[in-house]
């Protein structure tokens, strides 16, 4: 007698690798059709798989349900599984007993292949730091992160257009086998191009099939920093109108405008020379980042009226020269005085040791306003703050100041007037038009004489006790420091350098005041004989 099997992988018979594409943890089922191809019956027919765990189980065919495999009839029997990763093979064995009690018997094999299907694109940029309007060429990568082959590869970009695939002859360059299949030892590479105006992240998307039809996906972002570079200075002069040898003080304000730090910064004036660095390269690295304001000074002598050009350079990430310039006129105060001939006036009856007082009371400080022709004058015994004309000595306005006024400065360029009150212990602040207090600083107890650095809107006020300087800034007290000595008492302003000096009664100290780092501190002190 004879006997026959064909055993089927999901429907197919798989008799030669690779067998059906089954995904990894899919279903597997497979069926063993058995026949009788003899001329007598067959008894004790049984099916078994040499894979452990796959037990063929009888479904149909056995007419009479008899248990005998006659001539002609076709039983069927079936094992289901999960598809594991990778090739797959196992062979299903039907055996039957002849009348003759010979044993017959017959094999199959069957095979599938358990893929897991992946890909992966990795997209980089030439270039990932560019000023505006660069053609920035992208590179991707495309791999088969699975264990079968993918096709119908495609790669798009939400910001370039077209991505296209790097040929070799009429397939991808990476298609070593050119099969039209992205296999899992290849690399297929494309390209695209785009000018780049902004910041730029833009999303590479890769897509194929696995040997089923299933779509597999990929995504790869770049991000390409787009610098503009830009630099700004400003300049102005300590006065726009002065007398024939004035020398005048020119501030260089210089910002960077752009997105981009600047390096090897160079600024130079046309008719003021040297340009001194002041302040502002907050991490002392020598560049000009984005929220820096450096400043510099220069003093010229003004004998003609003067318009001179600062001009600032500095070199971008990319080594492009970035540049700004801004000017200052400078007039000559021309003065005329006619010449009149009057009788002499009588003698004013007003000699000394009286002298032509005032209608004040115990005169402290005084400062004077140059532009308005003014004098500021306090008052310790009437607590008040005069203002007198210099042509005709008189006092013109009187206002209350805090107890015991003692110093007074003047800042013409802002407009304020400074009191230091030695009894209340803090600073009051003046409109010079209104006369109206727009701040009260407390400093400390004892404030006395006071100086200022006009160009920095800076006040210094000597604090008596503690032997200290309170330093305000515009209307914000910014700092309180030690005088360097005991008993300061006398204080003086170097505007040009930018220094103060305070005199100690006690101590016989002479201490200099300057910024170090960005701070008001005493840099040396010296002990008089």
């Amino acid at each position: 007698g004879g006997i026959d099997i064909e055993k089927a992988t999901n429907g197919q018979d798989a008799d030669a690798p690779t067998g059906p594409y089954i995904p990894v943890g899919g279903a597997v089922t497979w069926t063993y059709v058995v026949g009788n191809t003899g001329q007598v019956t067959a008894t004790n027919v049984t099916v078994t798989d040499n894979i452990a765990g796959v037990t063929p189980i009888y479904v149909s065919g056995d007419v009479g349900n008899d248990g005998q495999l006659v001539p002609g009839e076709v039983w069927t029997f079936q094992a289901t599984g999960v598809a594991v990763a990778g090739q797959y093979s196992n062979i299903g064995t039907v055996q039957g007993t002849a009348p003759d009690s010979e044993t017959v018997t017959a094999q199959d094999p069957s095979h599938y292949f358990g893929f897991t299907a992946a890909i992966e694109i990795v997209k980089t940029p030439d270039q990932t730091l560019v000023p505006p309007g660069t053609t920035v060429t992208y590179s991707y990568t495309v791999r088969n992160s699975g264990n079968a082959p993918l096709t119908n590869i495609a790669v798009t970009d939400d910001r370039c257009a077209p991505v296209a695939a790097v040929l070799n002859g009429s397939g991808n360059v990476g298609d070593t086998n050119g099969d039209g299949a992205l296999d899992l030892t290849e690399a297929w590479q494309f390209t695209c191009s785009a000018v780049i105006t902004v910041d730029t992240t833009n999303v590479a998307t890769v897509t194929g099939r696995d040997p089923n039809g299933g779509t597999v996906t990929d995504q790869d972002d770049a991000f390409v920093d787009v610098r503009t570079s830009g630099i700004d200075i400003v300049k102005v002069a300590s006065s726009s109108w002065v007398t024939r040898g004035t020398t005048v003080i020119y501030t260089y304000t210089v910002t960077n405008i752009g997105d981009d730090p600047l390096h090897q910064l160079n600024l130079v004036d046309d008719k003021c020379s040297p340009v001194t660095y002041v302040d502002g390269d907050v991490n002392d690295d020598n560049v000009l980042d984005l929220t820096e304001v450096w400043r510099y000074h220069c003093a010229a002598v003004i004998t003609v009226e003067t318009i001179n050009v600062a001009t600032v350079t500095a070199l971008d990430s990319f080594n492009q020269t970035v540049t700004d310039q801004d000017n200052a006129i400078v007039r000559i105060n021309e003065i005329y005085i006619p010449i009149v001939v009057v009788p002499p006036p009588p003698p004013v009856e007003c000699p000394p040791p009286e002298g032509c007082p005032l209608d004040v009371d115990h005169l402290k400080g005084i400062a004077v306003h140059t532009a308005r022709d003014l004098l500021y004058v306090t008052s310790r015994d009437n607590d008040q703050l005069a203002v007198v004309d210099v042509y005709s000595a008189t006092v013109i306005s009187k206002v209350a100041t805090g107890d015991q006024p003692w110093g007074v400065v003047v800042n013409e360029a802002t407009g304020r007037v400074y009191v230091s009150n030695y009894g209340s212990g803090d600073v009051w602040v003046y409109d010079v038009d209104t006369l109206a207090v727009v701040a009260k600083i407390p400093v400390g107890v004892n404030p006395a004489l006071m100086e200022i650095l006009p160009d920095q809107d800076t006040v210094f006020v000597v604090v008596r006790d503690g032997s200290r300087v309170a330093v305000i800034q515009g209307l914000t007290l910014v700092d309180d420091i030690a005088s360097g000595g005991s008993g300061p008492y006398g204080i003086a302003a170097d505007p040009v350098n930018l220094r103060i000096f305070v005199s100690h009664r006690d101590s016989r100290h002479l201490a200099e005041i300057r910024q170090i780092n960005g701070a008001w501190r005493a840099h040396s002190t010296t002990v008089l004989p």
